[in-house]
């Protein structure tokens, strides 16, 4: 649940800058500041999965993009 509503802020963050990994680096890092870690490397391991998360949203969109863009060529 927590990290859900700590992906969909990074979704929902337009300053993000997908082309640069350290901007993607920067806003895991960001949506993880207040965590606790309940156990040694959580934080490490949360900021990894909210940023393939962010890549994998990132690919959907740009994949129907281009769905749509062969959809009218045909």
């Amino acid at each position: 649940d927590e990290l859900y509503h700590r992906y969909v802020d990074m979704v929902s963050d337009t300053s993000i800058n997908m082309n640069d990994t350290s901007s993607v680096l920067r806003a895991a890092e960001g949506a993880l500041a207040d965590f606790d870690e309940p156990i040694p490397h959580a934080k490490k391991q949360l900021t990894l999965i909210l940023q393939v998360m962010l890549y994998a949203h990132a690919a959907s969109r740009l994949r129907a993009s281009a769905e749509e863009f062969l959809a009218v060529m045909q």
